[in-house]
């Protein structure tokens, strides 16, 4: 069985997350606390690799502007391959994409209240679930990573909330509550695994929100 590290940074801040709003297939770019935020997880990544001597072999990207932007940021301090792929997009919320929260718990009272209760597992209209989610997921990680890049240990990968929390489920580190678990933008989540068992390094870790963390990006 191969054997990874997978390192996940979810993606800068955007105007839709500040206005809280939801933020799937809706293609924002990172504000401009978004940039300081993946300049600064960029640096730590890089002091981070130069003192625990981390050897990234690959850097991948979601297409979404956010996260090749983030991406792209890290990358100047990292100078990796990066690559995209479609399976590392967000969830597609459908009809709620894009709305701000405030006004759907208004104008689809039923339907936001069961997403509430029922987040992973409601295909909202014209979206996807998280299970839809995991199909994605799993196949990258599980087949298309193996068959096409069998000798590379370490992976960087800039994604979004929930497939990060689906990757943390389908290797059992955590279970469907991680779908209510909030993730700081930039932060990182590490994992190894042989993707059968699998050990959580590192959790939801953000420089930018850690006043002990030190960067020249600060």
């Amino acid at each position: 069985m191969p054997q990874y590290t997978v390192t996940f940074v979810r993606h800068g801040e955007t105007k839709s997350n500040a206005e809280d709003a939801f933020v799937g297939v809706t293609d924002d770019p990172l504000n401009e606390k978004g940039e300081k935020q993946a300049h600064i997880s960029g640096d730590y990544l890089k002091k981070e690799a130069e003192v625990e001597h981390i050897r990234y072999d690959l850097m991948f990207s979601s297409p979404l502007s956010r996260c090749k932007q983030t991406a792209e940021i890290i990358n100047k301090y990292l100078n990796l391959e990066l690559l995209v792929h479609e399976d590392l997009r967000e969830r597609n919320y459908g009809i709620f994409d894009g709305r701000k929260k405030v006004n759907l718990r208004d104008e689809y009272p039923d339907l936001f209240q069961e997403y509430k209760e029922n987040k992973p597992f409601l295909e909202l209209p014209e979206g996807e679930s998280a299970i839809d989610l995991e199909k994605r997921i799993k196949h990258f990680f599980w087949s298309y990573l193996p068959k096409n890049y069998p000798d590379s240990k370490s992976i960087l990968v800039v994604s979004h909330l929930n497939p990060i929390r689906g990757f943390l489920r389908l290797t059992g580190l955590k279970d469907w509550d991680i779908y209510y678990q909030k993730f700081h933008n930039t932060s990182v989540t590490r994992v190894w695994t042989d993707l059968d068992e699998a050990k959580l390094l590192m959790f939801n870790y953000s420089c930018f929100e850690d006043p002990y963390c030190e960067t020249e990006e600060k």
